[in-house]
C-alpha cells in the first residue's frame, strides 16, 4: 500500500473554472488563538462575493478588478501548487525508504514547508486585495449573508 502520506503536505486540490481556489482558507490559517476563523471573520472568499454579487451592488469595474486578481493569482498558485506537490512526493519516498537519510528528509521537509508558507501567502494576499475592492457596505452585507449560512467559509 506504500508510506501514509505526510501530514503536512497538502493534496493538489482542484480548481474549479471561476473562482480558482479553494472554498476554505489555506490550512493552518483557518484558527485564531480565540478559538475562531480568524480569515472566515475579516475576509470574503471569491464564491460568497460571486453568488452574492447583485445583492451587494457589485459594479461592473469591481467584477472585473476581482477577476483580474483572481487571474493573477492562479498564474502563480498553480505552478507552485504542482510545485508543492512534487517536492511532498520527494519527501514521502525519502521517508518511504528502509533507511532514511535524515539531514535529506529534513532539507525536504523545509523545502516543502517554504512551499506551503508561500502558497498560503499567496491565498492571504489575494482574499486581502479582494477585500479591499469592496466598499465597507459591501462588506457588512456579505458578514450577514456569511451569518444567514449557505456558505461553507
Amino acid at each position: 500500500a506504500g508510506p501514509a502520506p505526510v501530514a503536512f503536505a497538502p493534496p493538489a486540490p482542484p480548481m474549479p473554472p471561476m473562482p480558482p481556489l479553494p472554498s476554505q482558507a489555506p490550512r493552518g490559517m483557518r484558527r485564531g488563538r480565540a478559538g475562531h476563523d480568524a480569515l472566515r471573520d475579516k475576509l470574503f472568499p471569491p464564491e460568497l462575493i460571486m453568488g452574492h454579487q447583485e445583492d451587494i451592488g457589485l459594479s461592473d469595474a469591481q467584477r472585473k478588478a476581482i477577476v483580474k486578481e483572481i487571474e493573477g493569482a492562479q498564474v502563480k498558485l498553480v505552478p507552485l501548487q504542482w510545485q508543492v506537490r512534487a517536492e511532498a512526493d520527494k519527501l514521502e519516498a525519502a521517508l518511504g525508504a528502509p533507511r532514511v537519510d535524515e539531514p535529506r528528509a529534513l532539507a525536504l521537509a523545509d523545502k516543502v514547508s517554504i512551499l506551503e508558507r508561500d502558497l498560503k501567502r499567496l491565498h492571504l494576499s489575494l482574499l486581502i486585495r479582494i477585500k479591499n475592492l469592496l466598499s465597507a457596505d459591501q462588506q457588512q452585507r456579505l458578514q450577514q449573508y456569511r451569518r444567514g449560512g449557505g456558505s461553507d467559509w
